[in-house]
């Protein structure tokens, strides 16, 4: 008996079958890929914004903690801040903004055991726990400069720490006097800003890092990627107990640096409507964009707009992210 093969036209079609099948298998395997390393950008993102987040919340919850006013005076120069430095968090609608805080940490408190006052240098002191007063626990040999605060729950001021014992810390000239049992904790000036730079180099043309500088000892990179930085302040300015929201215009809300043309404080506001006893809440945006261009995507969309800062003009092909969070101020009362 004859066996009959294929024919030519036969084995034609066939393997433009099997062309057509293995470029659709091929197309399947680099869509999957795209989106495999576009999920991993994205996680990536994702990550660096809720670890920055996790920071800035702590900070501004703890903000003026023992300084129930929000206000402290600096050093011997005298110079008054509040706890959530307003007049410097804010640049406009035309960069990113910076995010300032003071703060303590109320896990090493002591007492002063007399009162001192002001241009004191030495502050004598007591430990809350008697077990707990060993040397150390105030130690001006950290990696970055040491401050302590000085409060009487009402006010506070910072100064630099020079030496430290169980029962006498050595400080820059007190700016105000205290009285005996005032509390004495180490304090934090914490700045989260947007650079283009780490170390003084440059990152790439199209990256940006957040930085985070803790008691002026040089920004340090926090999270890769993070374009841009915007900070709100919610006020409850008529005590009602509620912070409207509506955002049409300039002034319109109880809400400052949420839309353009605000103009907050220059000086620490101690009274008028935009009062730090009045601060009730911290919103934090976070912008952040990949490490690279999404191939045939150089039309996606622009950097979004985010409270004040309007957004940006030319599309780059960037995928990008938005987290939002809105902080509770616990410490400031009227």
């Amino acid at each position: 008996m004859r066996t009959r093969g294929f024919t030519l036209i036969e084995l034609m079609i066939s393997m433009a079958l099997f062309g057509l099948i293995a470029a659709g298998a091929m197309t399947l395997v680099l869509s999957g890929t795209r989106m495999q390393a576009h999920s991993a950008r994205v996680d990536v993102a994702q990550t660096s914004l809720r670890a920055a987040v996790d920071f800035m919340t702590r900070d501004v919850v703890a903000a003026s903690a023992g300084a129930s006013s929000g206000l402290l005076t600096i050093g011997s120069s005298g110079l008054t801040v509040d706890a959530v430095n307003l007049a410097l968090n804010n640049v406009g609608p035309n960069g990113e903004d910076s995010l300032e805080v003071y703060t303590v940490d109320g896990t090493t408190a002591a007492q002063l055991t007399s009162g001192v006052g002001g241009s004191a240098t030495s502050l004598p002191i007591t430990y809350e726990s008697p077990t707990s007063g060993a040397t150390g626990q105030f130690s001006p040999t950290l990696p970055y400069p040491a401050y302590v605060q000085v409060s009487d729950l009402s006010g506070g001021s910072i100064v630099l720490l020079k030496s430290a014992s169980v029962s006498s810390l050595g400080v820059d000239p007190l700016p105000a006097a205290y009285a005996a049992n005032a509390w004495v904790m180490p304090s934090r000036h914490v700045t989260y800003s947007i650079s283009n730079t780490v170390f003084g180099a440059a990152i790439t043309a199209n990256a940006s890092m957040l930085m985070m500088d803790v008691n002026g000892s040089g920004a340090q990179p926090l999270a890769e990627g993070v374009e841009d930085l915007q900070v709100a302040y919610g006020f409850d300015n008529d005590g009602d107990g509620v912070v409207t929201e509506l955002g049409a215009s300039a002034g319109d809300d109880e809400w400052l640096y949420n839309v353009a043309g605000e103009t907050g404080p220059t000086v620490v506001p101690t009274v008028g409507a935009w009062s730090i006893a009045n601060l009730r809440s911290v919103r934090v945006t976070l912008v952040v964009k990949g490490t690279s261009v999404e191939g045939g995507q150089q039309n996606l969309p622009v950097r979004p707009a985010a409270e004040d800062h309007a957004a940006g003009t030319t599309p780059d092909g960037f995928i990008r992210r938005v987290l939002r969070t809105e902080i509770a101020v616990r410490n400031f009362h009227p």
